[in-house]
């Protein structure tokens, strides 16, 4: 649950200061998409979310853990339903945000419904039971789908502005403790299928005098297939983003959490202090489901 406390409320936070598609909408890591990995919010993602979400409440042995079998899960329905209502909030706040207008190449192979070597914008058809529609039929939740949620029904009953409800939804989610300055830590680069199946990053603050338990900061999760599975969009994206928020565990350790200027405040060298930057300092333990400790070598990226 301190997981769940230290990783949830802060991830969705920081999901909607996204004001773009890709970067909201999935973890995928490339340079055209976020350039020179400088753009530190680009490391959370509605994706991300719905990931943490995925292999924590399945755990060990839940179907929900398992990509091949998490809609047998009952808990699947609700889960994706609120995957939707934040998804759905997020495009009040940016009306104007949407899918790319220019093509992405899908796998090369095809799909069942996409031929070779297509590529997909807004109007690529979507499958569906007895026809096809694109993105742009389904865009909006009430104007296209039929349905709405309760936050939206206000909004749109008192004319709420796009800035209203982006002030209205970072209130709701904001971290417990609104601290002055925050430190993330983000992995830029990781190998998806690199365990043959789903994982987890679990980071800790290596303080001296901080046990495993106490210097617990949260954990990052991967929600992947195994090699075995047939996943066309596994292979073209391979690599994922993710970060995780550390200030609240540097507060409960008694961490300074402000940033201490260097040399002389109006030169070259005035550049706030890393309190990690001591080899050591943070500690990531990768495991599989069932708490098994793995090989970190063979998933980092570049």
């Amino acid at each position: 649950m301190r997981n769940a406390n230290t990783t949830l409320v802060e991830g969705v936070h920081a999901v909607f200061h996204h004001n773009q598609w890709m970067p909201f909408s999935n973890h995928f890591w490339s340079e055209q998409t976020h350039g020179d990995g400088t753009q530190y919010g680009h490391y959370a993602s509605l994706e991300l979310v719905h990931d943490f979400v995925h292999t924590i409440v399945g755990g060990s042995g839940g179907h929900l853990a398992y990509p091949e079998i998490a809609a047998f899960d009952p808990i699947f329905l609700f889960h994706h339903a609120n995957v939707d209502r934040l998804l759905a909030l997020w495009q009040y706040c940016y009306p104007q945000a949407w899918i790319p207008q220019k093509p992405l190449q899908l796998n090369s192979e095809g799909t069942f419904t996409d031929v070779t070597d297509s590529k997909a914008d807004p109007t690529t058809p979507l499958s569906q039971a007895d026809k096809f529609v694109n993105s742009n039929d389904v865009r909006l939740v009430d104007a296209d789908c039929g349905y709405s949620y309760p936050e939206i029904l206000q909004a749109r009953k008192e004319g709420w502005t796009p800035a209203q409800m982006l002030a209205y939804v970072l209130k709701m989610y904001e971290p417990p403790e609104n601290f002055l300055h925050r430190w993330m830590l983000v992995v830029h680069n990781i190998i998806k299928r690199a365990f043959n199946g789903p994982f987890s990053i679990r980071v800790f603050i290596g303080k001296a005098d901080a046990n495993a338990a106490t210097s617990f900061a949260g954990q990052m999760e991967v929600f992947a297939r195994g090699q075995a599975q047939r996943c066309a969009n596994c292979e073209v994206r391979q690599g994922m983003r993710a970060s995780l928020d550390l200030t609240k565990t540097m507060v409960r350790l008694g961490l300074a959490t402000a940033p201490v200027l260097s040399g002389d405040p109006f030169g070259d060298t005035s550049t706030p202090s890393n309190p990690f930057q001591k080899e050591g300092s943070l500690t990531l333990v990768f495991v599989d489901l069932q708490g098994r400790q793995l090989d970190p070598f063979s998933t980092l990226g570049n």
